[in-house]
C-alpha cells in the first residue's frame, strides 16, 4: 500500500531492540498480564537499556544527512502497540525531538 501512495519504507535496523532487550519488556508484560498492544509505557529498564545499547551508539547525524542528502522531509514510524509510550518508536522520536529539534506529531 506504501507504494501505492508514494511511500518509501526504510528498514533501519540499527533502532530496533535487540532480542534481549525484547525479551525485557515482554516478560514485564507478562508479570503485568498486558500484551504490547495493550501496554501504555515501557518499563524504565527497557528504556535505560535501550538508550544505552541502541540510541547512544546510532549515529543520528549520519542518518538525518542521508535523509536530507534524498530530500526526504517526513519520517513516519510505524507502530502496533496503541500508546506512542509503550513502543520503543517513541524513545526514537524523542532523541530526534532532543538532538535536532525536529517536531513528531503522534496519530491516534
Amino acid at each position: 500500500m506504501l507504494e501505492e501512495f508514494n511511500i518509501e519504507y526504510l528498514h533501519v535496523t540499527g533502532l530496533a531492540p535487540t532480542p534481549q532487550l525484547k525479551s525485557i519488556q515482554m516478560k514485564a508484560d507478562m508479570k503485568k498480564g498486558v500484551t504490547a498492544k495493550g501496554r501504555e509505557t515501557l518499563t524504565t529498564e527497557f528504556t535505560t537499556k535501550f538508550n544505552a545499547q541502541i540510541l547512544n551508539k546510532f549515529d543520528f547525524k549520519r542518518f538525518i544527512t542521508s535523509l536530507e542528502k534524498d530530500n526526504r522531509k517526513n519520517v513516519v514510524f510505524f507502530c502496533v502497540e496503541s500508546h506512542p509510550g509503550a513502543c520503543h518508536r517513541s524513545l526514537v522520536s524523542a532523541r530526534l525531538t532532543e538532538v535536532f529539534g525536529l517536531r513528531v506529531k503522534h496519530i491516534l
